[in-house]
């Protein structure tokens, strides 16, 4: 896939999706290159979006959260719609969307592994990302009825964008030829004993907040280091 414009950048993504047969993981691989002859900024984000069945009211979401960020909701509105971070809600027909960014722990292999499950399916999908490729990971809820989904979204970047990155120095900058390469697992939990070794190998990682609204604290980690 190329994005490319005129007195601007040419950006080529070039991506392997393998299977092994009778496996229940999906790796996927991405490769962005710097086509172009300009120095060009890149920010990379991933949206695995978990729609109904696997979703569902009482659907857990798993994560080796260190601190909760930012949410984009607002003060206490999240606490209005009584849906947290933690306990998925059935389908609500005037829902408003919710976003958090959570500060993840990587595991001593550096993995960080984030899980939706479906208890009462015995049915759950995790993605595994780098934390130095995809240092950021942000949890999205659009649970309003005709649009209900969660996603799943690690992300080379604070939620806040480009000019936030600007103003840390936290953006990427590619060259000519320069590139960056992204690694990505999919794995599918059929069954009660996954869903549990799953959420007790995270657990090991990091412990998530109990609380279903822990308050976002508001400590952007620093990205310098990875551009």
């Amino acid at each position: 896939m190329q994005q490319a414009t005129v007195f601007g950048e040419n950006l080529h993504l070039t991506r392997r999706i393998e299977c092994k047969m009778g496996s229940n993981q999906i790796e996927l691989t991405d490769k962005v290159v710097n086509r172009g002859f300009s120095r060009t900024p890149h920010m990379m984000l991933y949206h695995f979006n978990v729609g109904h069945p696997l979703l569902a009211e009482g659907s857990r979401y798993i994560a080796p959260i260190g601190e909760v960020v930012w949410t984009g909701h607002g003060g206490e509105g999240y606490r209005r719609q009584g849906v947290g971070y933690q306990t998925m809600s059935g389908p609500k027909r005037e829902f408003v969307e919710q976003v958090w960014e959570h500060d993840m722990t990587a595991d001593p292999g550096g993995l960080v592994r984030v899980a939706l499950v479906n208890d009462a399916l015995g049915l759950g999908f995790q993605v595994a990302s780098r934390k130095d490729e995809l240092p950021c990971h942000l949890e999205w809820q659009n649970l309003r009825s005709g649009m209900y989904c969660l996603g799943l979204e690690p992300s080379t970047h604070h939620v806040l964008g480009k000019p936030f990155a600007l103003e840390r120095n936290e953006m990427i900058w590619l060259s000519y030829g320069e590139e960056r390469n992204y690694h990505i697992t999919l794995t599918v939990l059929d069954g009660a004993a996954e869903i549990a070794g799953a959420a007790k190998a995270i657990a090991a990682v990091r412990r998530q907040p109990d609380e279903d609204y822990p308050a976002p604290t508001g400590n952007f980690p620093n990205l310098a280091s990875q551009k």
